[in-house]
């Protein structure tokens, strides 16, 4: 599949706009490294440029925080070019966002009852600090989901992307009244274009095998692939052995 080419910073600033005009939280489902500490950077920059309000901002997650912690500590080794470029050079900085290390911190969120923003794992939604606050949040319908990555079949973040009405959590069935929202160009994943680009330049190989992915999308591929280089494609199925000689 093809990512789509829009600004993630614009995408990003409509999804929170539009939370705010709606008065609920912002609930962001991220993975604890890497994307958590990318989604507090660009948040900060948009509220530095003007495009959405100052909001408050939670980083909820135990290793996300670990992470955030080492991002700062080492600052010079990261580009920091837009949030310099809107006037945010801490974006990190512990004024500009609250981390929540323990229980009870995590707990206090709760008291919070306007328009901010909750960064919290897991990214799929299977565990983590985030199965609280969609267990709290879910059911109110000026709440935001924000999914911020790939979904993988069978978990409650793809049951969302795919407009499910109740959600199970922890036992219980969970009505969803929130909007859910979705930003493909967050994805960690290299899309059909970009494998494309980056195989056209590697030799003709005898025999190429898709085995990651979705199957309708592994197909698509291996098509795409015969069709452009006239390669030998194959998507073996889950147990498949095969002799490489």
């Amino acid at each position: 599949r093809d990512h789509a080419q829009d600004n993630p910073l614009d995408e990003l600033a409509a999804v929170v706009n539009e939370s705010v005009v709606r008065g609920g939280m912002l609930l962001v489902a991220s993975f604890a490294v890497g994307r958590a500490q990318q989604l507090v950077y660009l948040l900060r920059t948009l509220m530095g440029s003007g495009q959405i309000p100052s909001l408050p901002i939670w980083v909820d997650s135990p290793m996300a925080v670990a992470a955030t912690e080492v991002f700062r500590q080492h600052a010079k080794e990261h580009d920091f070019a837009e949030a310099i470029e809107a006037g945010v050079v801490g974006s990190l900085s512990p004024r500009d966002v609250q981390l929540a290390r323990s229980a009870a911190e995590s707990k206090a969120i709760n008291a919070h009852d306007g328009p901010g923003v909750i960064i919290a794992a897991s990214g799929m939604m299977n565990g983590g600090r985030i199965l609280h606050h969609l267990k709290r949040r879910l059911p109110l319908p000026k709440t935001t989901v924000l999914l911020a990555g790939f979904q993988a079949k069978g978990t409650r973040g793809r049951s969302l992307q795919e407009g499910a009405r109740v959600l199970k959590i922890h036992g219980r069935e969970i009505p969803v009244a929130a909007v859910v929202r979705q930003i493909d160009a967050f994805s960690g994943h290299a899309d059909r274009r970009e494998m494309v680009r980056w195989l056209e330049a590697l030799p003709p190989p005898k025999q190429t095998f898709l085995v990651h992915g979705e199957p309708a999308a592994a197909r698509g591929m291996a098509a795409r692939l015969t069709e452009m280089f006239q390669w030998k494609t194959a998507c073996p199925a889950i147990g498949t052995r095969v002799v490489l000689e």
